[in-house]
């Protein structure tokens, strides 16, 4: 933050404090959402069964497949460019359109192959297949929302992406949790995701004025595929990973196992999910007016990953230490919950540091690192995935994850070290310092809970 607010004094008078602004919006939309989703987690959890989730669970992971193999990255290059982008919108707006109708016409068609998971039950084929061609609106919702939001980001107006989100959100909290009391049913989930894509959609047009219209011009297209070609490779790499251990879990474990890894992985990830989104958001365009001067990005990096590995490894220590706590609340049901949020929140921690470097590779214009760091995970995954869940389960699943997260930073750091001239022991200085902050609140927490009498 230092650094950018001495750049405020030349290029971008007003950066320092249009930075400060969009991080206090940013970090209060991340937690007004964590507060939401955990509540909504927690009482779903109460509500409905593993497998319940698991259902959910195997159609999102369909979708999510799709949505990633046809990922343009065309948003992150009109960012990342310093000049005007108006020109663009129609021609990213149009192909946004087309993603989305040729995703939602497939899942509409592929939707029956499901029944040909063997984990996957015949009674339960139906409803996957239905909650699929159902909740594939989002798919459509979301091509046909208003670009022009983007410049909320491109411009750091990130009050406006507050009221976007947080409304989505307070939708569908309430209805997801209306709909699960009344009739108890996995479709509490689904509908409540098509409510707040709607009201996502039709508000992206009342907060920003520009109107999109239908047009294709092929050298725009080409501009923009040339960055964000990247983007893409690095999204499908990435969703393997992030995704593949769901698969695995849910065709060598069942849809009880993978219910039961998801909500374990998403609580875990806390500090991941929520500051990744905060970091990418606020500094990604911060980071792109001052890419050409890499003495001070070198610094401002250094400056934001002592921050967010501080707040990251504090809320992973604290989300593993009452790991049991919520093991305890959700009932026998999720008796194996504890020790996997105790593990995956390694995992959490790692990836929320990892944030920290995207916005770099992306500023910088080379995208292509980030693909590249995510293969080498990926070929970790590959090698470790399937003997450690067959002896295992789902706790060996749980620390490969966690051990790759950990062994993935190495190459980044070598890296980062070139290519922003900043030491490995500048690097690792704070990642060490903080993870001790967060064993120790680990370690208490883990202690208080013992003495209480409630450890299990």
């Amino acid at each position: 933050m230092e650094i950018i607010k001495q750049e405020s004094t030349k290029k971008h008078p007003d950066l320092y404090k249009k930075v400060l602004k969009g991080g206090f919006w940013v970090f209060t939309l991340r937690i007004f959402t964590t507060l939401l989703s955990f509540v909504r987690l927690t009482v779903l959890a109460k509500l409905l069964s593993p497998n319940d989730f698991g259902m959910l669970g195997t159609a999102l992971l369909m979708i999510s497949t799709l949505e990633t193999f046809t990922r343009t990255g065309f948003n992150a290059a009109l960012i990342q460019n310093n000049k005007d982008i108006t020109s663009y919108l129609n021609t990213a707006w149009t192909l946004n359109i087309l993603r989305a109708l040729a995703i939602f016409i497939i899942l509409f068609f592929i939707a029956p192959m499901i029944s040909m998971i063997p984990s996957v039950d015949a009674t339960q084929a139906p409803t996957i297949i239905n909650i699929i061609r159902v909740i594939a609106i989002c798919v459509l919702l979301q091509g046909f929302s208003n670009i022009g939001t983007l410049y909320f980001q491109k411009e750091l107006q990130f009050h406006k992406k507050f009221i976007l989100g947080a409304v989505a959100n307070i939708i569908s909290v309430c209805v997801s949790i209306t709909i699960a009391v009344i009739y108890k049913s996995v479709w509490a989930l689904v509908i409540a995701r098509i409510i707040s894509s709607l009201a996502s959609c039709i508000l992206s047009y009342y907060l920003h004025p520009y109107r999109p219209k239908l047009e294709l011009q092929l050298t725009k297209v080409k501009e923009l595929w040339n960055f964000g070609r990247w983007i893409t490779v690095g999204s499908i790499i990435g969703f393997i990973m992030t995704q593949g251990d769901d698969i695995f879990a849910m065709t060598y474990l069942g849809l009880t196992s993978l219910g039961i890894y998801q909500l374990a992985y998403r609580v875990s990830n806390i500090p991941a999910t929520e500051i990744t989104n905060i970091v990418t958001s606020v500094t990604f365009p911060a980071l792109s007016l001052i890419k050409d001067d890499i003495t001070r990005l070198g610094k401002a990096y250094l400056s934001i990953l002592d921050k967010t590995s501080l707040v990251s490894f504090i809320v992973a220590g604290s989300i593993a230490g009452s790991a049991p706590l919520l093991a305890m609340f959700l009932g026998a049901k999720w008796n194996s919950i504890g020790i996997l949020i105790t593990i995956l929140s390694i995992k959490g921690a790692m990836r929320s540091v990892g944030s920290t470097r995207g916005p770099i590779y992306l500023s910088c214009g080379i995208p292509k690192r980030a693909a590249q760091f995510k293969l080498f995970r990926l070929c970790m995954l590959i090698i470790s995935i399937y003997p450690a869940t067959k002896y295992f389960g789902l706790i060996g699943l749980s620390l490969v994850i966690a051990t790759i997260s950990i062994l993935g930073q190495v190459p980044e750091i070598i890296c980062l070290k070139k290519q922003l001239q900043i030491s490995y022991s500048e690097q690792l200085k704070p990642l060490i310092k903080h993870a001790i902050y967060g064993i120790m609140i680990f370690v208490t927490i883990r202690l208080l809970i013992f003495f209480s009498g409630d450890f299990y």
